[in-house]
This record gives C-alpha cells, sequence and structure tokens, in this order.
C-alpha cells in the first residue's frame, strides 16, 4: 500500500467475476474511492454524491463491498486502513 493505491495486496471481483489484468487497482483515500478494474474504471467522491453507492464491510473475512464490486484484502492493516478512511459511509 503506497498512501491508499493496493495492487498486490487485494483481490477485486467486478459481478463476482475476479479481474485478473495487470492494470486493476483500488485507490482509498478520505471521502474517495478509484477502482480499475480489467474494462475500465470507476470513482465515487463520497461527500459529493446525491446518492451513496450501497458500503459493506465484512471484519471477519476482510471484505469491502462499494455497489457491484468486492474487494478482498490480504493484509489486515490495509484493510483498516480502508475502514478508516471511508468507514463513516458504511451501510447500517
Amino acid at each position: 500500500m503506497i498512501n491508499g493505491h493496493f495492487k498486490a495486496s487485494i483481490d477485486l471481483y467486478h459481478n463476482n467475476l475476479l479481474q485478473t489484468s495487470r492494470c486493476r487497482f483500488v485507490s482509498i483515500r478520505k471521502d474517495y474511492i478509484y477502482i480499475s478494474r480489467n474494462s475500465g474504471r470507476v470513482y465515487w467522491i463520497l461527500n459529493r454524491v446525491k446518492k451513496l453507492p450501497n458500503i459493506k464491510i465484512n471484519d471477519k473475512k476482510m471484505i469491502f463491498y462499494i455497489s457491484t464490486y468486492k474487494i478482498v484484502f490480504k493484509k489486515r492493516k490495509e484493510f483498516e486502513y480502508c475502514i478508516k478512511m471511508i468507514g463513516k459511509y458504511k451501510c447500517k
């Protein structure tokens, strides 16, 4: 992880399909999520959108769900960083 930029330490899924491209990565910063995958990219500036994406967090399995994306973290420290940056937006 370099300033919230995750590449090798995650598994990224879109609609339950593992994204295997070399260019796939996730960048998470305060109020901001950027996901690059096999066939495109998507980003959210969470404090500016009118309708927030569905965000769920599974602490036991270190999985972060946002919209139709599933991010599986391999390192606990990086997962905790993700929760710290955007955990306040998760669904109740």
